[in-house]
């Protein structure tokens, strides 16, 4: 009895000594760790200030205020209050939706106020929708627009190809590699109606394909998804629609520009296959499950394996050898544009050339675009718009020109 009490006291005393070392360690750390942030922070100072709007002079609550090239920051209260300790060659900068970026040297000041000017460049961004243009921020109904640079610098002959993950609920699929048929399968928001599930396509008001076009040609390109968007083509815009405007000419000096490349193509993955030897084993235990007479004979697969009659007993990869790798892609676009006060032109011609991967597989297309706009009058405008496209398509034992 007393020999287990002892044993039980013996081991109270060990946990109470062992916390104690853990309580003596964990305190050291916790003193190193201090004197490190201490170490850290020790010529920094308080900085305090105000945040407000430079248009009417509100006060802005919660605008992101860090040190510039670090982590550290804090926002602004309601009363668009701050304070950030930060030294005193220290830049903070200042961010808020709808505002532009602002960076203010501390300079040594303890005190600062901050004016943030309304951002101007994405409430001017202009949206074509159904019925004309309107301003970004005034646009209620579900549209998406494309940047027309991020178009003409992708390397693509189907203008429909390059519309994947470049806007919300538009799915794009494509069937065939083939030059001249690489034509895209377009849902927006998925399938909406019976028969065809394709969206209404409009080019400057017309309604047509768009993905033969030149790319250097296009200036906006807007996807009109929801009943609220698509309400002025009524039934026709079910699945949606696609609006694509060409460029126009500006007033100023002709301007003469050029848009080009050159690229190699080659198959994503060819499929490898047995040799021969290997095809006519197989063939052999296949007639021996349907107990058939063998297709080859043993002599006939030694021919096979050891290639001794090549003429008759061939082994060969005939995909490989058919298909020719690095395949040319090739564009170029030369565009002309200007005008004055009363005449305003653009023109632009483009050339595509992509080669398959057979040797007769081709197409040539061919772009022509041309707008004039002329101001008759103070109240009349003529414009007159040009889009043709020569399409010469060559694949194995036909040729298809449109």
């Amino acid at each position: 009895m007393k020999k287990t009490l002892l044993t039980q006291i013996g081991s109270i005393l060990l946990l109470f000594s062992s916390s104690l070392s853990f309580a003596n360690t964990l305190n050291s750390v916790s003193n190193k760790t201090v004197f490190a942030v201490k170490n850290v922070i020790k010529n920094a100072s308080i900085v305090r200030g105000t945040v407000t709007d430079r248009t009417d002079g509100q006060a802005l609550p919660g605008v992101s205020i860090k040190i510039k090239g670090t982590q550290l920051g804090t926002v602004t209260d309601v009363n668009g209050n701050f304070s950030i300790n930060a030294e005193s060659d220290a830049v903070l900068v200042f961010s808020f939706v709808g505002y532009d970026l602002v960076e203010v040297a501390v300079g040594g000041k303890s005190t600062m106020a901050v004016k943030m000017g309304s951002s101007t460049k994405n409430l001017n961004e202009v949206v074509v929708v159904g019925y004309g243009t309107q301003k970004k921020t005034s646009v209620t109904a579900a549209v998406s627009t494309i940047n027309a640079a991020d178009i003409a610098l992708k390397p693509v002959t189907n203008l429909g190809n390059l519309l994947g993950g470049r806007a919300s609920g538009l799915v794009v699929t494509q069937g065939s590699g083939e030059p001249g048929f690489d034509q895209a399968n377009i849902l927006i928001r998925g399938t909406g109606t019976l028969g065809s599930t394709q969206p209404l396509l409009i080019v400057d008001g017309v309604p047509r394909d768009f993905s033969r076009l030149d790319p250097a040609a296009i200036a906006t390109m807007s996807v009109l998804k929801d009943a609220a968007a698509v309400a002025p083509y009524g039934v026709a815009g079910a699945n949606g629609v696609i609006l694509v405007t060409t460029k126009q000419g500006k007033t100023g000096k002709p301007v003469i520009s050029y848009n080009g490349y050159a690229g190699t193509q080659n198959p994503t993955r060819v499929p490898d296959f047995v040799n021969s030897y290997q095809y006519a084993t197989l063939r052999n235990i296949a007639q021996a499950n349907d107990f058939g007479p063998v297709a080859y004979t043993d002599a006939e697969l030694q021919k096979f394996q050891d290639h001794s009659d090549p003429d008759a007993y061939g082994d060969s990869k005939p995909l490989k050898e058919v298909i020719l790798p690095n395949q040319l892609l090739t564009y170029h676009n030369v565009t002309l544009s200007g005008g004055s006060d009363v005449v305003k032109y653009f023109a632009a011609l483009g050339y595509t050339r992509q080669n398959g991967m057979w040797k007769s597989s081709y197409n040539d297309k061919y772009n022509a675009t041309g707008n004039f706009s002329v101001n008759a009058t103070k109240n009349t405008t003529i414009n007159f718009s040009l889009n043709t496209l020569l399409d010469n398509r060559h694949f194995p034992t036909k040729k298809y020109k449109r």
